[in-house]
């Protein structure tokens, strides 16, 4: 159980995260949330400064949130300046994570860069170019959790309403399943005794025969 822990929520408002705050709090864990609505606005570079400062004594900091508002990269803006405060001197000096001295860096990925437009066209989903720059900037951050080895979980379409609002997700995931995913993965972390599971993908399909 995760509890008694300083943890930073961007993005918290909405969907997922707000789950994820309200639930993390109900367990006991001091949880401070940073959204556009509270004047953090990730496209921002000295908002972005802002949250890195106000969230370095936190033990897991969830780098949620993506702007809607243009479906650029500003998460992965994020992630790298998160990154550079927290995790940056384990490649120079070859640290390894023990999970006592270091912060639990969890990043919201998508699977959605693993669909081409024709593997979508199979599910009777078709991308408006918004999504579609959705797919390309998810594809940035995935790559780069990947390359940097931070804990990156990806997801299908997800019961928020936030992303996808196209036909063909009678099997989109439940919140609570991403947020159960978050609770394994930060208990992997403080309580692992071998090694830590860095990247979760929970994969999508359409129907159990798709």
């Amino acid at each position: 159980m995760i509890t008694d822990k300083k943890i930073a929520v961007i993005g918290h408002t909405k969907g997922l995260g707000k789950l994820v705050f309200e639930n993390l709090q109900e367990l006991g864990n001091d949880v401070s949330g940073f959204s556009k609505s509270l004047g953090y606005d990730i496209s921002d570079a000295e908002d972005r400064q802002s949250i890195v400062k106000k969230s370095s004594e936190c033990d897991v900091i969830i780098n949620n949130a993506y702007n809607f508002d243009a479906w650029d990269d500003a998460q992965m803006h994020m992630l790298m300046d998160l990154y550079g405060r927290h995790y940056s001197d384990w490649n120079t000096m070859n640290m390894s994570r023990t999970g006592n001295d270091k912060v639990l860096l969890i990043n919201i990925g998508s699977t959605i860069d693993q669909y081409s437009d024709e593997l979508f066209a199979t599910k009777n989903i078709y991308l408006d170019d918004e999504q579609k720059h959705y797919r390309r900037t998810k594809n940035n951050v995935n790559n780069f959790c990947l390359d940097k080895q931070i804990c990156n979980i990806k997801f299908g379409p997800i019961k928020s309403g936030l992303t996808l609002n196209q036909a063909g997700l009678d099997n989109a995931f439940d919140p609570e399943v991403m947020y159960n995913a978050m609770l394994f993965l930060m208990d992997n972390y403080f309580n692992r005794d071998g090694l830590f599971v860095y990247n979760l993908e929970l994969s999508w399909q359409k129907d159990k025969n798709g």
